[in-house]
């Protein structure tokens, strides 16, 4: 069972339970201080907007100031769907409370993104100072803090599998590491974590995700009613074949085809009048020819092995 206090709101969940309990149960938390009238029923919207809370639960562990809460709450908001504005929300977050790491940690990465480092060192050091007096998952994320303010993926990957070893119901930390791993071209490694969080039902809508608009451009995924299903299952490692140019996936043979082809009709070119008294050049354009000629047949081979829409 998992439970948080918002305002004159308590919500409950109820993980494990008998068919007759409903997954979530909301009290007035002034009113009902023994939990005896489930109003959830009645108030819909409090009960979606709580659940959120619920999801990043593993954030707010120990958070007893329920306006810093609510600030932060409304910042994720923005961050899980990728849209500006959320960092406002988790600076008065951290004015509200100072000593909340999860708040300032995502601040951090706001303003790493934005460009300015300045700011976000200057909250990586107010985060160092918290360290002495950090869970061991709030010290994964200052340390997973200080990687983005390097650039470091492959810290930031190190960082999330710790977080998740202490907090496996921590879904942003998937998705965050499965984008990592995309960038790095780990594509096998990114698609599957990314899964992971997407079949445990997160409430957090996750197709605003840069895997998942991939996905739905390979024809992996669509979108039905609102919400996104797999289509075609096709082995990731096919991605290892393809750049994108674009929004056009091109075979990496591609661009090694051109490259070769170019160079063959140059050498072909301007070797032809020497040919007669350096037959060796002769045999070097046949080669390339023949190089250019494996590198089409194996654009062509990649091409058609691409998941079609």
């Amino acid at each position: 069972m998992y439970a948080i206090v918002d305002g004159d709101w308590k919500l409950i969940q109820n993980v494990i339970r008998p068919p007759d309990k409903p997954e979530f149960e909301l009290f007035d938390f002034y009113k009902d201080p023994l939990d005896q009238k489930n109003v959830a029923a009645e108030h819909p919207d409090v009960v979606a907007r709580l659940a959120k809370g619920l999801d990043v639960e593993p954030f707010l562990t120990g958070e007893s100031n329920a306006a810093a809460v609510k600030a932060f709450l409304e910042g994720i908001e923005f961050t899980y769907k990728f849209l500006p504005g959320g960092g406002e929300h988790f600076r008065r977050a951290v004015e509200l409370d100072p000593h909340f790491i999860a708040a300032r940690t995502f601040l951090v990465s706001g303003l790493a993104a934005a460009g300015d480092t300045g700011a976000a060192l200057e909250q990586v050091k107010t985060l160092e100072s918290l360290k002495p007096k950090a869970t061991a998952y709030q010290q994964a994320l200052i340390g997973w803090s200080e990687a983005v303010v390097r650039g470091d993926r492959e810290a930031k990957i190190r960082y999330s599998r710790v977080g998740l070893g202490l907090e496996p119901r921590n879904n942003f930390s998937l998705f965050d590491m499965s984008d990592d791993l995309w960038t790095l071209d780990r594509s096998q490694e990114a698609v599957q974590t990314a899964r992971q969080a997407m079949g445990s039902g997160w409430r957090f809508d996750p197709r605003y995700t840069r895997l998942e608009r991939v996905e739905e451009e390979l024809g992996l995924l669509a979108e039905n009613g609102g919400e996104y299903e797999v289509v075609n299952e096709v082995s990731v490692s096919v991605m290892k074949d393809f750049l994108r140019v674009g929004t056009l996936l091109v075979p990496r043979f591609v661009f090694y085809a051109v490259l070769m082809s170019v160079f063959a009709f140059y050498l072909t070119v301007v070797s032809y009048p020497l040919v007669a008294f350096v037959p060796v050049l002769g045999w070097a354009c046949g080669l390339l020819v023949l190089c250019a000629g494996l590198f089409w047949y194996e654009a062509a081979r990649a091409w058609h092995s691409a998941p079609s829409p």
